[in-house]
């Protein structure tokens, strides 16, 4: 069992749903509102969704549009059911093609019999092109070339064979390594360009080989430019995506051209590109552009969520018509049909006009999901349109701050964990969510979790509520810290002192990181924000700086996490050299993996230790508020209240607000339990993604999922994140764990600093 390290950027998302219709918007008194979906002459984009019965999408892949028909493969079942994956060990590829709304679904005979097909292109004439290879169980040895053919094959739409060219010797003479036809592209002058994902190799028309390019990082696809010049979408070694023209003179790649402009993981490049005006397109998570491959201009066509068009829907997206229309591939629900979504421009002037209810937030508090439910709103509502507005990262608070300031305050703010919410609450500038739940017909407070709703409010009033959350705490074996929840500082020293040298509280873990923790476990008790005033001059707070100098200085975390440390990972725990591991609870199977997989015992929720002894702590990475001065509060509330309905708690990703969605959610995790899925963990400064194989034939039992149900309803606070009070604390805190100034002396530097902070925030 070796965890996947990365960095935790948002919820697990659930799947898409099939949706149906289209609207419009406009501003307060029914002006029509650029919404970031116009272009200078009025003109916005629409969606359109038809699903192709029969067709699962999980099968479908290599799509070309052409003469207004989709060509795309699927996978067809040969052999037998892996026992081990539950997917058929083999499979052989057929070519379908449907007319853009779904209908007419034909099959393109290959003649080809159960052989491997990934890619396809046409040529010049309208023929279609692929190259085959046998299907891997038809091949003892892989790495036997004599074993392995590939046919580089031409026919016609209706499936008559042009030619048929073995191309065995081109690519096995040539290859780097064992070679899979990934994509294949045909170049304008007819060349053929095949993807071995570790190289190119490029065969005249008749498939005679030209020459080969090799790419040690990864070739990702083969993009067609406008002019049908043929590029390459690849993995560098710095950066995630890099695009290269074929300098065919050179038999190279040439200039990487920055299109990303960004580090952004959902960034992709729309293959197969047949305008005149458009060089290619590119997309990101919120747009489709057009990229000017000369100059370097991007340029924003339609977004998605103000388009009616749902990402979530979508894993591949095609230029469809010289009318600038695309069709997005993706898959229809419960059916899980293959979905294909019509995008299409449409004159404003002809839609009739809704409110615009805007909301805001960055780009990570703003998740798939959320934007599928405004998507959905939409087409439901024939009064309010949702419009979103998301914040990048960069100076993300400040131009927030700045907004509040001037006036634009969104409709409906979506809050993260760097949000300062209690500053802003405290200003007056969002409304009692309680007043509209309380004049509500069929949302009421007690269909929700009271405990989380008390732990969020502020003076009495629901500020901000959210749809989903996670518990923060931190386990331990129950043999060692007992049944109760809860720990302080003495009670954790009591059981230091008692347990062998050199023993562990928490592993990698750093000063810094136990001050960063504990200040959003505990930050509330050393600050009133609606005072304004602050103490971190307490008995309490000098406590803590003490508890944090016992851990160490630094960790270097490319040393640490190395494969010694994942040796040493299987055991620590149920070994008792590491004593508590700080975790993420997101369904009702993780203590029960924890205690089989982890500590080899029972567990207890201790919850990181802080001075008042509090144990777990509610976890929101997206909440919402209501701006007290917004004029469409009615709207914003429709849309808010449809994060609370009970079809959508049931498909959230983390822990449903609404207790009936919990009960439902316990007992799914209860008889789906998935030893596989990944699990969060809390390392020093690291969040760890882990699985375990140990515990395949084991699955929850009720008194489990009760163990749980007693974690989340026993929780009485929330993480706080205020990311400016915490550098503070951690700057002025090194002074004092490096013996330079006592704990003290460096409280009151806090102290100082801090108050400064709320005075010039208030």
């Amino acid at each position: 069992m070796k965890p996947t390290l990365r960095k935790i950027l948002g919820a697990a998302l659930s799947a898409a749903m099939l949706l149906t219709a289209f609207s419009a918007c406009k501003k307060e008194g029914g002006d029509v509102n650029n919404a970031g979906n116009f272009n200078a002459s009025g003109i916005v984009y629409r969606a359109k969704r038809y699903t192709v019965s029969g067709v699962a999408s999980d099968d479908t892949s290599g799509y070309v549009v052409r003469d207004g028909r989709l060509y795309f493969l699927t996978a067809k079942p040969s052999g037998n059911i892996d026992p081990d994956t539950g997917y058929y060990d083999q499979c052989f590829c057929e070519l379908n093609s449907t007319k853009l709304d779904g209908s007419d679904l034909q099959t393109v005979p290959l003649n080809s019999g159960e052989t491997y097909i990934n890619s396809f292109d046409f040529d010049s004439e309208g023929n279609i092109v692929y190259v085959e290879s046998p299907l891997q169980e038809n091949v003892q040895n892989e790495n036997d070339d004599a074993l392995i053919n590939y046919m580089l094959k031409k026919i016609k739409t209706d499936g008559t064979s042009v030619s048929e060219t073995d191309i065995t010797s081109a690519i096995n003479d040539h290859k780097v390594n064992y070679f899979s036809s990934e994509s294949i592209a045909v170049a304008p002058n007819g060349n053929i360009i095949v993807n071995g994902y570790y190289q190119l190799i490029l065969l005249d028309g008749d498939g005679n080989y030209l020459f080969d390019i090799k790419w040690d990082e990864g070739i990702r696809r083969l993009v067609k430019s406008a002019s049908g010049e043929v590029y390459v979408s690849a993995y560098g070694e710095e950066s995630y995506s890099e695009f290269y023209k074929i300098d065919m003179e050179k038999k190279s790649f040439g200039e990487n051209i920055d299109i990303v402009q960004g580090y952004d993981f959902d960034y992709d490049i729309v293959p197969y590109n047949g305008r005149d005006d458009v060089d290619i397109y590119v997309e990101d998570s919120n747009s489709l552009y057009s990229f000017d491959l000369e100059s370097g201009v991007k340029t924003e066509i339609f977004n998605f969520v103000n388009s009616d068009v749902s990402k979530q829907e979508i894993s591949e997206l095609i230029p469809a018509g010289e009318d600038g229309s695309f069709i997005g591939i993706g898959q229809s629900y419960p059916a899980k049909n293959m979905l294909i979504t019509a995008i299409y421009p449409v004159d404003a002037s002809t839609l009739p006009p809704k409110t615009e209810i805007l909301v805001a937030g960055s780009i990570y508090s703003i998740n798939s999901m959320l934007e599928y439910q405004a998507v959905k709103f939409n087409m439901e509502n024939d009064k309010y349109r949702i419009v979103i507005k998301k914040y990048t990262t960069e100076n993300y608070i400040t131009k927030l701050n700045s907004d509040i300031t001037s006036g634009n305050i969104p409709d409906i703010l979506i809050t993260d964990n760097s949000v300062p919410f209690e500053s802003y609450a405290a200003k007056g500038i969002f409304t009692d969510l309680y007043e509209f739940i309380d004049k509500d017909d069929t949302i009421n407070r007690e269909d929700f979790l009271p405990n989380l709703m008390t732990a969020m409010e502020i003076d009495g009033k629901l500020y901000r509520f959210t749809d989903s959350f996670k518990i923060s705490t931190a386990i331990g074996k129950t043999s060692i810290f007992g049944k109760e929840t809860g720990i302080d500082f003495k009670r954790i020293n009591e059981i230091m002192q008692a347990r062998p040298e050199g023993t562990e509280i928490f592993a990698g873990t750093t000063k810094e990181n136990i001050l960063e923790h504990a200040m959003e476990l505990c930050g509330d008790n050393f600050i009133d924000y609606k005072t304004g005033k602050c103490d971190f001059t307490s008995d309490y707070f000098i406590e803590l700086l003490e508890f944090a100098n016992g851990f160490l200085n630094s960790v270097d975390l490319d040393g640490y996490f190395n494969d010694a440390f994942w040796d040493r990972y299987r055991t620590m725990y149920a070994n008792e050299e590491t004593l508590m591991l700080i975790t993420y609870i997101t369904d009702f199977s993780d203590i029960f993996y924890n205690e089989h997989e982890i500590f080899g015992e029972k567990v207890t929720s201790v919850g990181f230790p802080t001075f008042s002894g509090l144990g777990a702590a509610f976890d929101v990475s997206g909440g919402f508020a209501i701006s007290a001065k917004s004029k469409n509060q009615d709207g914003a509330w429709e849309f808010v209240r449809s994060l609370l309905t009970e079809d959508y708690q049931d498909s959230v990703g983390e822990l449903p607000v609404r207790k009936a969605s919990l009960e439902k959610k316990a007992q799914r995790n209860m008889k789906e339990f998935d030893p596989q899925s990944t699990r969060i963990t809390i390392i020093g400064s690291m969040a760890l993604g882990t699985s375990g194989y140990n515990i395949e034939d084991s699955k929850p039992t009720q008194a489990d999922i009760d163990k749980t149900m007693e974690i989340i309803t026993s929780t009485t606070q929330i993480n706080r994140y205020n990311y400016t009070v915490t550098n503070i604390v951690t700057e002025e805190a090194g002074a004092y764990f490096s013996g330079s100034k006592s704990a003290e002396d460096v409280a009151q530097m806090i102290q100082n600093r801090v108050q400064n902070y709320l005075y010039e925030n208030q």
